[in-house]
């Protein structure tokens, strides 16, 4: 039974949109000779997704579905919604030049592919144009948002607690609003950590707001919602991506909560960058039992020497002191030489038990 592959790919989905929308391109793919004479229609689709962009999820599962076998036909609108790259055209014509699916025929709605030599070079001269029309549409996109967000004007996704109206202009979405004047409230209070917040409002079945990511509150999703300057009614005269860049300025659009609140926010978000005990990247994590617990067991030439609590015991370093991490479970936040020595034959005990001898010269006093 011989299957067709029809791929759709759309940079911007909007509702309503009757030009070259994800249903207009699958309608015309199912139109083409070569995909009617076929007994089954496969659909790829990836959405609000651009053709320079490598990983697709749409894309590679069409590609995993053309290698496992059984693919007569690949449809598309036109090469440029299955790429708008070099590289992943010449990807793309490098798989089906294989043995395996050189006899895989490609069709496009507009357009035409040809593995003749002739073929090929009008493959690649449009793959490469493209792309730069990608690039410089991109270029000019970036030179409007810059625009806009100098004018303090909304650039990118609304901040959920506001909403975008039909004529462009940004309002506050009541609902949501009070759910994120509670959240800085209670942050700003100094009573509540960001994931204490998301827990409550887990536990209280509160919705979270549109456009959020996943289906219930996470400690780093009211942490980025903290840190969103637009709530005050401000914006940065370039970006606000990224802690904003440029300069801080009034908005175009009313403010959730008071500028003074956000700042007692920032404070305490301040206050915990760091904490924890995390290494830098690159540092060596210590060991709390280094140089004390060794076992003897017998080994050949060479062979590495094995230690008894191998990735049983580990301490974190944090402002000077040896802090034992969770795993370790201490309840002390000072790791003391007594401590040590008395949990060290307690654990030789146990290990005892699984047939290591231990010395006991490792930790003689």
């Amino acid at each position: 039974m011989s299957t067709a592959l029809v791929y759709v790919r759309q940079s911007r989905h909007k509702e309503g949109e009757g030009t070259v929308s994800s249903e207009v391109q699958e309608a015309s793919c199912r139109a083409l000779p070569a995909v009617q004479r076929c007994a089954q229609v496969e659909v790829f689709t990836d959405l609000d997704v651009s053709g320079g962009k490598r990983a697709r999820r749409g894309y590679d599962a069409m590609l995993a579905r053309i290698r496992a076998g059984g693919v007569a036909v690949v449809a598309a609108f036109d090469q440029s919604r299955a790429f708008r790259s070099t590289l992943i055209a010449a990807e793309f014509k490098a798989l089906l030049e294989e043995t395996a699916h050189s006899s895989v025929d490609v069709v496009f709605f507009h357009g035409t592919f040809d593995r003749s030599p002739v073929g090929g070079f009008s493959y690649a001269v449009l793959a490469a144009a493209h792309e730069m029309e990608r690039k410089m549409t991109g270029g000019k996109i970036r030179a409007a948002y810059k625009y806009a967000a100098a004018r303090g004007q909304m650039v990118g996704q609304t901040p959920g607690g506001y909403r975008r109206e039909p004529d462009g202009s940004i309002t506050v979405d009541e609902v949501a609003a009070e759910t994120v004047r509670r959240i800085f409230t209670e942050y700003a209070s100094g009573r509540h950590s960001a994931r204490d917040i998301a827990r409550r409002l887990n536990a209280e079945g509160v919705s979270p707001l549109p456009r959020s990511r996943g289906a219930g509150w996470r400690f780093y999703s009211v942490a980025e919602l903290l840190r969103n300057v637009a709530y005050t009614g401000q914006t940065f005269s370039e970006s606000r991506r990224r802690h904003g860049k440029g300069e801080l300025m009034p908005a175009q659009w009313p403010a959730i909560i008071e500028p003074e609140l956000w700042q007692t926010s920032q404070r305490l978000l301040a206050r915990h960058i760091g904490r924890g005990g995390r290494r830098t990247k690159g540092e060596e994590r210590p060991y709390a039992f280094r140089g004390l617990l060794r076992a003897h067991v017998a080994r050949t030439k060479g062979e590495e020497r094995p230690y008894a609590f191998r990735g049983l015991l580990r301490a974190h370093v944090a402002r000077g002191s040896l802090l034992p991490s969770a795993s370790a479970s201490f309840t002390s936040a000072r790791v003391a030489t007594t401590r040590t020595l008395a949990t060290s034959r307690a654990l030789a005990r146990m290990t005892c038990c699984r047939g290591a001898v231990l010395s006991s010269s490792s930790w003689s006093s």
